[in-house]
């Protein structure tokens, strides 16, 4: 059986050989693709290969991978010059995308879908980078962005990276920001060492997340030593200041700091474990602290009931407080990132 073929251009000299599987034939993906387009993007899936007939005119000014292809000395440009036409094997890209992307360079905007689903998003997003046809993509990225229905979150890693992906090749600032963010807050190391080697994200960028991860997280441990420290040493004053005396002020500081340590190595975040904080988000280390609850020996001098509850409960000298409230500074304080963080 003949190979499909598909004509984006008549008089075309280039012919793109792809293989007929597509990665985004899921039925809620092709669906997608084709709301708003009048025509469906549809990979074949009854010939092993799909032929595309194109204009190697149009892919040399979409693509400066291609006019370097085609126009200097390698085979294809040599095979171009010399019999008129050439065949140029794609093994590695996918049919859908591609027809999408062909679409485009040849002015046929009719058929390029207006929405499309956040995966097919994500690979076109592959695509334009891999032959750095930005430009021309750029008014059909914009709005294929605006009307993505799919929300960032924290619990879905791998659409993370889609929209890491998306935001950075077509530069879209407000969702580089948003995408960043959520990942400088609520990644761990080993998030960064599953990651598809294939998406088109400069290590630059997710170094540069994963440093400032490390910097805030070394941040708020260096408040909960503070804070150790003012009890160990109880110098050069006691937080108690209850003027009850020196021995009492020194027991109730002991008392406060045994609280602070008992509670925080039951949430596993005493000692503090050393650099990249393996298992420890900003955002985990943050919520382990908001449950603290000190008590020092002031609390119990009036009690209430043989439970001996503390008549003023959750003071501890409000050093629970103290410390939420400066490892919140440190969150608020936190920078995020902007695609002119990493663009020339």
């Amino acid at each position: 059986m003949a190979p499909e073929k598909q004509i984006f251009d008549p008089d075309g000299d280039l012919t793109f050989i792809l293989p007929s599987s597509s990665s985004t034939t899921t039925p809620d993906t092709t669906s997608s693709t084709t709301r708003g387009s009048s025509r469906k993007h549809k990979a074949p899936t009854k010939e092993e290969h799909v032929h595309m007939q194109v204009s190697s005119k149009h892919m040399m000014l979409a693509s400066p991978v291609f006019k370097a292809m085609l126009t200097n000395s390698f085979q294809e440009g040599n095979a171009l010059r010399e019999a008129g036409k050439v065949d140029i094997p794609l093994p590695d890209d996918d049919p859908v995308v591609f027809t999408i992307i062909l679409d485009i360079i040849h002015n046929r905007g009719r058929r390029v879908p207006k929405v499309v689903p956040l995966k097919l998003l994500a690979l076109l997003s592959a695509v334009v980078d891999k032959y750095q046809i930005q430009e021309p993509v750029a008014v059909f990225s914009d709005s294929w962005i605006k009307e993505a229905t799919e929300e960032m979150s924290a619990k879905r890693p791998d659409e993370l990276m889609m929209w890491l992906s998306i935001a950075w090749v077509f530069r879209h600032d407000e969702k580089f920001e948003e995408v960043t963010g959520i990942l400088l807050r609520n990644s761990t190391p080993a998030f960064f060492k599953n990651l598809d080697e294939g998406i088109p994200i400069p290590h630059t960028v997710l170094d540069a997340i994963q440093c400032r991860r490390v910097e805030t997280l070394q941040a708020i441990y260096k408040v909960l030593e503070y804070f150790i420290n003012l009890l160990e040493k109880s110098s050069p004053k006691s937080v108690c200041a209850s003027a009850r005396g020196q021995v009492f002020e020194r027991d109730c500081d002991a008392m406060l700091l045994g609280c602070l340590l008992k509670a925080c190595t039951e949430a596993s975040i005493w000692p503090a474990p050393e650099p990249p904080y393996e298992g420890h988000s900003i955002r985990s280390l943050q919520m382990h602290m908001e449950p603290l609850k000190l008590r020092s020996l002031c609390d119990y001098i009036n009690v209430q009931g043989p439970d001996l509850t503390p008549a003023t409960s959750g003071y501890g000298h409000y050093a629970a407080s103290a410390i939420r409230l400066r490892v919140k500074g440190v969150v608020q304080n936190l920078k995020d990132f902007t695609l002119e963080d990493f663009l020339p």
